[in-house]
């Protein structure tokens, strides 16, 4: 399979996925996957230094921003409402928010030490974790989801009947995906439940705001991703869209993640704030959500009936996922059964977690 790379730039205050890749006409010089997958993984682990969160509790409460960072996409839902409500603002935080397109850079983002908080998703910081990154997951904002991450193809007409594995067997596709991400995870999950050998597809990255465009015109063949992209190439397409369905083998789980600092000496009390922030942005979707489409709609930019469309498939709410460590677990084994990966130990995914600020936050 060939692959190609994505990075990061950072504009200001807002981060902006960046790309270390040619354009899709330049595939003929694609990496490999080893030196792809290398490259992320020295981008996971730029961040060494761990400025401590904590403050004694006898302070005032600081007016310096917790700085946070997050995927803008209707799976943020909690954190959209909470900025819109000004949720933050009542738990007595100054919350400082940066987008980026993808969870991951969230994650380079507060592992380079320049956020407090990120929220991203479980491949990311499950790779971070194998590479000795020091984190705390404290909470999820998704209790579930159900096609949140989608293969969307161009198909002249639509699915009419096709399945995944008539349409990528014999024909050597390409599809662009978000490698080291949920979507990369989830195509691996994808191409197994339905047969395909990986070797059949042309894989390739591309930042998930170029890629509705991509499919479009025909650079590739499909995608693999999340919304907003996965449903704004639903609309590009429009007939000529064909979304396979979901083989329910993985369901991304977003992740709220801390430095082990934000312990000591006990739970920092903006954390604790941010994620009551966050339960009372729970609250309000469930009694107002029409208010709450609405919201989230304006923020990711998507059409309000796109919004409402992918709604159901959303379960909004505060958690932490016991299962989280075998999810781990088996993203390393994913990870190791790839020959040109040395294999590593895998981490202590009890360390890894803790429900200390759901605790504290009742």
């Amino acid at each position: 399979m060939r692959r190609k790379g994505e990075g990061i730039m950072v504009s200001g205050n807002r981060a902006i996925a960046g790309s270390s890749e040619l354009s899709v006409d330049q595939s003929r010089r694609e990496p490999t996957r080893a030196l792809v997958l290398g490259a992320l993984i020295m981008a996971l682990a730029v961040g060494a230094g761990y400025p401590s969160l904590a403050e004694s509790p006898a302070q005032p409460v600081s007016t310096a921003p917790l700085k946070v960072g997050y995927q803008n996409s209707p799976a943020m839902a909690l954190v959209i409402v909470a900025d819109s409500e000004h949720y933050f603002a009542k738990h007595d935080i100054n919350v400082e928010l940066k987008e980026f397109t993808a969870g991951k850079f969230a994650l380079q983002a507060f592992l380079g030490g320049s956020l407090d908080v990120a929220v991203a998703g479980d491949v990311p910081v499950g790779l971070a974790l194998l590479q000795g990154q020091r984190l705390v997951t404290v909470a999820e904002v998704l209790k579930n989801s159900s096609a949140e991450v989608r293969v969307v193809v161009r198909q002249p007409g639509g699915c009419h009947g096709m399945t995944p594995a008539s349409y990528f067997l014999g024909h050597k596709r390409k599809l662009a995906t978000s490698f080291g991400g949920g979507p990369e995870y989830f195509t691996a999950q994808f191409f197994a439940a339905n047969g395909i050998p990986p070797s059949e597809v042309e894989l390739i990255s591309q930042k998930p705001e170029e890629m509705p465009v991509a499919v479009d015109r025909g650079a590739v063949d499909g995608i693999s991703v999340f919304d907003p992209a996965a449903g704004e190439a639903e609309r590009l397409l429009g007939p000529d869209a064909c979304t396979f369905p979901d083989p329910g083998r993985y369901r991304q789980h977003y992740v709220v993640v801390v430095r082990p600092a934000a312990f000591e000496p006990e739970p920092d009390r903006h954390v604790t704030a941010f994620i009551d922030a966050l339960r009372d942005a729970e609250h309000f979707i469930k009694f107002h959500p029409a208010k709450a489409r609405r919201i989230v709609a304006e923020k990711t930019g998507l059409k309000q009936e796109q919004v409402n469309s992918i709604w159901s498939r959303y379960q909004f709410g505060v958690t932490l996922d016991p299962s989280l460590r075998t999810l781990w677990a088996q993203e390393a084994d994913w990870y190791h059964s790839r020959a040109a990966n040395v294999p590593v130990p895998n981490p202590n995914y009890d360390q890894a977690m803790s429900s200390a600020f759901l605790k504290k936050g009742k």
